[in-house]
């Protein structure tokens, strides 16, 4: 994957984000670069401010997210990456594209949605 500058920019963005409300520093493993090329309109229209602010607009307990997401990193390789983050802003924000584009296995999807408290159906 090709990424552009802009695209890089939102990325150290995002990693930035999940450092600092998670605690570490995220891993950047192929399922992270999978999804961000599957929604890499998605990426260059978000910042980690808008995710945020996203997250409140739509009553998510982000707390409780980086909370969840700190505990999970233990033992899933999955929620030691920022595309956790990114992937809850798409749940609550542009859910059926996400549902419908989901380039990873569909049982993660689902994990995550439960996580964040948002229904597939």
């Amino acid at each position: 994957m090709i990424i552009s500058a802009d695209l890089k920019s939102k990325l150290v963005d995002i990693d930035a984000l999940y450092e600092s409300k998670v605690g570490f520093e995220p891993q950047s493993n192929k399922s992270a670069l999978i999804i961000f090329e599957s929604f890499q309109e998605q990426v260059e229209s978000v910042d980690a401010n808008k995710i945020e602010s996203d997250f409140k607009l739509h009553k998510a307990d982000a707390n409780h997210l980086y909370s969840t997401i700190a505990l999970k990193a233990k033992t899933e390789s999955f929620y030691t990456q920022s595309a956790v983050l990114f992937t809850y802003w798409m749940l609550y924000t542009k859910k059926r594209r996400v549902k419908n584009h989901w380039p990873l296995d569909h049982r993660l999807l689902e994990k995550l949605a439960n996580d964040a408290g948002v229904s597939l159906d």
